[in-house]
């Protein structure tokens, strides 16, 4: 875990709940008593680090509320809130868990240390009910997961360094399907885990657009001051851009599938591919439904894989992407077994 990273998940676990409160004098005591301070670094730097990770924290966490006093500020947890780093119910357990057994795995192996001070720091507390907890939840993924690509923690510290500080990148880049680096300048905007691969999404000042680069393509990178006239758009929320699946897919589609009964009938009951899904007729050995989705590459890999119980009759673009992908399977089978 970085020096930073503990020092916010030190500050946070200190902030008590209300009624009590604490001085930003004490939080500073607590972090050099834990020497989390460099010893090379003053009082007045360290006092500008304290402040600079509380409002962090305050900005993060609406549940910590900071009182101004003449003689300094003081911080708690707000009345009636839990403490953002109890871990004794079964939610937060849960939530732990999903992260320690599934969402680490996905992550590169350069950044598992940070999960790891995470759980370090929640065990060492000997949470009788958090561990109670644990006994009785597990996680299991319905997917294949690939092994994490390498990153370069340098190169991650360089992009993170560049979204924290508003600098821009410029990158060599293996583009996918291609054999030849190419340089990018580009504008980072943030950081998404897809899978297990990790990706910067950023505006392209050589392409122009906002697009996404896979960490482990990129074959160097470098940062610098933005340029005069740079790009910038203040309005650009990364949320707004996966949600809207703008990562990998494009507008929204209705699909109209015919589904096997007995094979895919939990797609039409408790797992249903989407919130507006409607069946439109019904038929003894099969069901034909329309639902609204987005038209990514993951729709079409999806559908795919269910093509034993799930046909797409329209549109007619998507039905022949899923036959293509089939074709292509099965002719790799051919060629196999003609051998």
């Amino acid at each position: 875990m970085t020096t930073k990273i503990a020092r916010y998940h030190k500050l946070l676990e200190s902030i008590p709940c209300h009624p009590k409160e604490i001085t930003t004098t004490r939080l500073r005591q607590i972090l050099e008593e834990h020497m989390l301070f460099n010893d090379n670094d003053n009082e007045k730097s360290n006092t500008r680090t304290i402040q600079g990770l509380l409002k962090e924290i305050v900005n993060m966490h609406s549940d910590v509320e900071v009182v101004e006093l003449p003689q300094g500020n003081v911080y708690k947890i707000r009345e009636g809130q839990a403490h953002p780093f109890c871990v004794d119910n079964f939610s937060s357990t849960l939530v732990l868990q999903l992260i320690e057994e599934h969402i680490q795995t996905m992550l590169p192996p350069t950044l598992h240390k940070e999960t790891i001070g995470l759980f370090n720091q929640v065990n060492n507390k000997k949470n009788i009910r958090y561990d109670l907890w644990k006994k009785h939840f597990c996680f299991a993924s319905t997917e294949f997961q690939l092994v994490p690509s390498l990153i370069d923690s340098d190169m991650f510290s360089k992009i993170e360094d560049a979204i924290q500080r508003d600098r821009d990148l410029t990158i060599e880049y293996m583009p996918n399907r291609e054999r030849q680096l190419k340089q990018y300048h580009l504008t980072p905007k943030g950081i998404v885990l897809n899978g297990s691969d990790t990706y910067v999404v950023g505006y392209s000042h050589t392409s122009g657009g906002y697009r996404n680069f896979a960490f482990h393509r990129i074959n160097s990178i470098d940062s610098h001051f933005r340029t005069p006239g740079s790009y910038q758009n203040d309005q650009f929320c990364l949320r707004t851009y996966v949600e809207n699946d703008r990562l990998f897919g494009g507008d929204e589609v209705e699909l109209t599938l015919k589904i096997n009964r007995a094979n895919g009938f939990h797609f039409l009951q408790n797992k249903q591919i989407g919130e507006n899904q409607r069946i439109i007729e019904e038929h003894d050995e099969h069901v034909i439904i329309k639902v609204k989705v987005r038209n990514s590459f993951d729709l079409s890999r999806w559908l795919t894989k269910h093509a034993d119980v799930i046909q797409v009759l329209a549109p007619e673009s998507i039905r022949r992407r899923v036959v293509y992908s089939l074709n292509s399977a099965l002719k790799q089978y051919e060629e196999l077994e003609a051998v």
